[in-house]
C-alpha cells in the first residue's frame, strides 16, 4: 500500500484504503475519533485559560472586545439551525477541507465575515448532522499530522472530505479563536435543510 498519494492517485484508490492507512497511523487517535466524544461547549471553549492565553497572545488588550463582538455564543444559539454568510464572491473558505462552512451564532458571523459592511447575507439550515468535534486544539493538531503523514494537507482538502464521512461524520467541529470560535464544516450537504 502507497504512504502517500495525490490527489488523482486517491481518487484510483478505494476509500477505504486510504481511511485505514489513516486509521493505522495513529489507531488510538483514531478510535477517540471515532468514539463521538463531545468536546466542551462553545462558551466553555471561549471561556477556558487555554483559548483566554491564545487570545491574549494573538490580541493583547484587544482579546475581550474580539471575543465579545465576534465570538459565538450559546445564548444567540437556536435548537438544530446553523447560518451561512453568502460572500459576494462566494470563493470556498481554506480552514478544513472544502464545505458548507457555519455557525450556530448569526449576528457574530456577520460581524465577523462582513466586518466591512459590503451588505452580504446569511442563510439559515436546519438539520442534526453528525460533527466530528475537533475543538481540542491537541486533537485537531492530530488529526492534520495524520492527514500530513498520509500526504495531504487539510488546507482545501477534498480528502478531508472522505476521510471523516468514510468514518460516519456529516462534517467538522472545530474552534477557531481568530475568527468566530466555534464554527463547523459541512461535507454531507444533505443533512441540513435550507
Amino acid at each position: 500500500m502507497k504512504t502517500v498519494y495525490t490527489y488523482k492517485e486517491f481518487l484510483n484508490e478505494s476509500n477505504t484504503d486510504v481511511l485505514n492507512q489513516f486509521k493505522n497511523n495513529d489507531i488510538n487517535f483514531y478510535h477517540k475519533l471515532v468514539s463521538g466524544i463531545i468536546g466542551k461547549s462553545a462558551d466553555e471553549l471561549t471561556n477556558s485559560d487555554f483559548i483566554k492565553t491564545e487570545m491574549e497572545r494573538d490580541f493583547g488588550e484587544d482579546s475581550e472586545m474580539w471575543i465579545e463582538q465576534f465570538h459565538a455564543k450559546e445564548k444567540n444559539f437556536k435548537p438544530n439551525t446553523y447560518y451561512h454568510v453568502n460572500t459576494k464572491n462566494e470563493e470556498p473558505y481554506a480552514g478544513v477541507g472544502n464545505g458548507l462552512y457555519l455557525g450556530r451564532d448569526k449576528e457574530s458571523l456577520l460581524n465577523f465575515y462582513d466586518i466591512e459592511q459590503q451588505g452580504f447575507t446569511v442563510s439559515e439550515y436546519n438539520g442534526n448532522p453528525k460533527w466530528l468535534d475537533l475543538t481540542n486544539y491537541d486533537d485537531f493538531n492530530s488529526f492534520k499530522k495524520m492527514l500530513k503523514d498520509i500526504g495531504f494537507d487539510i488546507i482545501n482538502s477534498n480528502i478531508v472530505n472522505e476521510i471523516v464521512t468514510e468514518m460516519g461524520y456529516d462534517g467538522i467541529r472545530y474552534y477557531d479563536h481568530n475568527a468566530t470560535g466555534e464554527e463547523f464544516v459541512l461535507f454531507n450537504e444533505d443533512k441540513l435543510k435550507k
